[in-house]
C-alpha cells in the first residue's frame, strides 16, 4: 500500500471510534463494537471473551469489518425519499446513486 494512502487511512480509522464486525462459525453473526488500530493497520476491539463473536473467532479467523464515519450529518429526507420514489424504482435509484441514504424518518 502507498504510505501516503496507508497514513490517510490510518488517520481516518483512527478518527472513528465504532465498527461492525462480522463473524461466521455455525450462522453467520454481526456486532458494533468499539475498534483501535495501530500505525500497521492492525485492528483491536474491546469485547468479553465469552461474547458470541469472540467464541465465532475462535472457531473461524476470517471475519469482516465495517467501518463507517459516524459523523457524517444524516442526508435526505422523507420528502425526498417519498419524490425519489415517485418517477424511478429503488433500485434505479440506488443504481444511479440518488437513493436517500440517511436520516431517521417518521412519515
Amino acid at each position: 500500500m502507498n504510505k501516503d494512502i496507508k497514513k490517510e487511512f490510518s488517520k481516518y480509522l483512527k478518527s472513528q471510534r465504532l465498527m461492525t464486525l462480522a463473524t461466521c462459525a455455525d450462522k453467520p453473526w454481526v456486532a458494533t463494537v468499539y475498534f483501535a488500530v495501530d500505525n500497521d493497520l492492525n485492528f483491536y476491539f474491546v469485547s468479553s471473551p465469552k461474547s458470541k463473536h469472540c467464541k465465532d473467532i475462535e472457531k473461524n479467523s476470517k471475519v469482516a469489518v465495517n467501518v463507517a464515519d459516524s459523523h457524517t450529518p444524516s442526508s435526505g429526507s422523507c420528502e425526498s425519499s417519498k419524490r425519489l420514489g415517485e418517477n424511478k424504482s429503488t433500485f434505479e435509484n440506488v443504481a444511479s446513486g440518488s437513493a436517500w441514504n440517511g436520516g431517521s424518518c417518521k412519515c
